[in-house]
Formats: C-alpha cells, sequence, structure tokens
C-alpha cells in the first residue's frame, strides 16, 4: 500500500510542510538553522527591481482608469492614479529610474484586489 511506503509518505508530507511554513501556521523563525528574511513580506521585496517595459502603476492604471481614461470617474481610478502619481515621484527621486519604487509594490498588490481595482468596462 502506498501509504506504508516512507518514500510515499515523505513526498506527500514535504508540500504540506512547505505550505505551512509559507503561509505562518509554523514559525519558522524557532528552528535553528533556519534563514530569515531579510526584509518583511509585502510591497517592500518589489522595491529596487528592474522595470522592463511599463511600471505596476502604469499597468493598474491601463487596467482599471481604461483606455483614454474611460473609468476616470470610477475611485478605483482615483485611487490608482494617486499611487501612479507616488510611483512617478518617487521614481524621479530614485538614483535609477528604471527600478520599482514602494509605491510599484502598492500597485502590484493592489492589482490582486480585483474587487476594488475592477477592470474598466466589466
Amino acid at each position: 500500500m502506498l501509504l506504508n511506503n516512507p518514500s510515499f509518505a515523505w513526498r506527500a508530507a514535504v508540500p504540506a510542510l512547505m505550505l505551512a511554513l509559507h503561509s505562518g501556521l509554523l514559525p519558522a523563525q524557532n528552528w535553528p538553522d533556519t534563514p530569515q528574511p531579510s526584509q518583511p513580506l509585502g510591497s517592500e521585496i518589489w522595491v529596487d527591481a528592474p522595470i522592463v517595459t511599463s511600471s505596476p502603476c502604469e499597468d493598474l492604471a491601463d487596467r482599471v482608469c481604461g483606455e483614454n481614461r474611460a473609468c476616470a470617474g470610477q475611485p478605483a481610478c482615483r485611487d490608482v492614479q494617486a499611487l501612479l502619481a507616488q510611483e512617478k515621484e518617487e521614481r524621479a527621486a530614485a538614483e535609477n529610474p528604471r527600478r520599482m519604487t514602494p509605491a510599484s509594490g502598492k500597485c502590484q498588490e493592489a492589482d490582486r484586489n480585483r474587487r476594488h481595482y475592477v477592470t474598466c468596462g466589466k
């Protein structure tokens, strides 16, 4: 039987353990020899990542505000425009403006919230 096979049991346990670690159910910091995250999870993890084409805030504004800003009057679009302005200010003040800023990370997080940041026209 597969469940009695130690190799099978181990392969089945590893994904569950990894999920528990990454979801915060098991505190990794209490385990010996476990590397600690160098920075908190959240928008900060994207800071200084290269921007290859358009920025996360530009992409979010295109999706939420629509072509020619057809949905500019929607609250979500106004929120995105504020984030886009913040991102532009941060990038202008940065040493390398082709790198992501804290506002870029906030836009990536906001893009996951499809209830508030609805695609224009839907």
